[in-house]
């Protein structure tokens, strides 16, 4: 059985790759990643296409993407595939027939951003592809709002599973928790400099906080020099650091940030960080009337906040009545439906892959 992964950009960019490699390794199942090397760099894993991304005019991504969406096409045709994981809905509105006629229940449609198929003239092609799916997969509760009703939609977190157990069985240490300091953490890609200047207005020369930023970003130059103008002695940022290195700043963290400013695709989506919160058993400051800020209040995750006027308090509120233990369990709670739903997602992966 010849098996593909899709998607329209680097490996190194799409950690939830791994989720189906786990899956199709211990099914002793080979596989190819046909991507798009956007970065035009050395990454020599799979077959790529090699193109540089241009994005100076969005006439001109269209036409990029109906090349690249070519070659997927033609790869798969000449390759015989019999499976493939499809990531980019880009790629399967461009080619809606494609999957339709020639792969109709071959593919699963693995949807993780909202994209373009929520501008209405791709919905169609894109309704097309979900028609004709094995399967169709999310991996947000928020995406069903924006994506065509009358679907069934599975479930893909975007955790290690196995770390996930092993820490709703016990098996994980307890971490440390400062204990003169509220050490508030934004680690990962630096974005949304509106948001994050929110939060650095509210903690900014604060004494009983520290406020770090770690990772690299397009907002992260312009938040360091915002912080400098305002003098925020007890603001940190700390640009690149290694994936090994993440958890080990997590650990030293009161609370992760994941306050982010309203619109669709931030309201529905759930953050790598989110699940770092809970893997990590940290609180979390999120944004109100959201699908993490209801998981937030639902489980007494940390603080949901409309905007960050009163974060300081709040933030002293939510620790006076902290206690580790009640907090770990909620965390855990919430882990373990997690857990239910990637049983779920894996019993119909191992049906698409060894169905006849």
């Amino acid at each position: 059985m010849k098996i593909a992964l899709v998607n329209d950009t680097n490996p190194s960019y799409c950690p939830y790759h791994a989720i189906y490699e786990t899956i199709l390794k211990e099914n002793n199942l080979d596989y190819d990643v046909i991507y798009w090397n956007r970065l035009n760099n050395d990454e020599s894993v799979g077959i790529q296409y090699r193109s540089k991304y241009q994005v100076n005019s969005s006439w001109r991504k269209i036409l990029e993407f109906i090349k690249y969406s070519r070659f997927v096409k033609r790869t798969i045709t000449i390759g015989n595939y019999d499976r493939i994981i499809l990531f980019s809905p880009t790629l399967a509105i461009f080619i809606s027939s494609f999957w339709s006629k020639k792969m109709k229940g071959k593919y699963i449609m693995d949807y993780r951003d909202l994209s373009i198929e929520q501008i209405s003239i791709f919905k169609r092609a894109f309704k097309n592809t979900l028609e004709h799916s094995f399967a169709n997969v999310i991996s947000s509760p928020g995406f069903k709002k924006f994506l065509p009703q009358g679907f069934d939609y599975i479930m893909s977190h975007n955790f290690d599973i196995n770390l996930a157990k092993k820490v709703v069985s016990g098996m994980m240490d307890k971490e440390p928790f400062p204990e003169d300091i509220i050490d508030v953490l934004t680690i990962g890609g630096i974005r949304d400099y509106e948001s994050n200047v929110e939060v650095i207005d509210a903690l900014a020369g604060k004494a009983d906080v520290k406020l770090r930023f770690v990772g690299r970003g397009p907002s992260a130059k312009d938040l360091e020099d915002y912080s400098k103008e305002k003098g925020a002695s007890n603001i940190f940022f700390t640009g690149y650091y290694k994936k090994e290195d993440e958890a080990s700043f997590i650990k030293d963290c009161t609370f992760l940030n994941i306050f982010y400013p309203r619109k669709n695709s931030h309201d529905s989506a759930i953050s790598n960080r989110f699940y770092h919160a809970l893997i990590h058993r940290k609180p979390i400051i999120v944004t109100a009337n959201t699908v993490q800020g209801d998981f937030a209040v639902r489980y007494k995750l940390g603080v949901a906040e409309a905007n960050c006027e009163t974060l300081y308090q709040d933030l002293q509120d939510f620790l006076k009545g902290y206690k580790y233990d009640d907090f770990a369990a909620q965390c855990d709670a919430l882990l373990k439906e997690f857990i239910e739903d990637y049983d779920k997602f894996k019993a119909m992966v191992n049906s698409f892959l060894l169905k006849g």
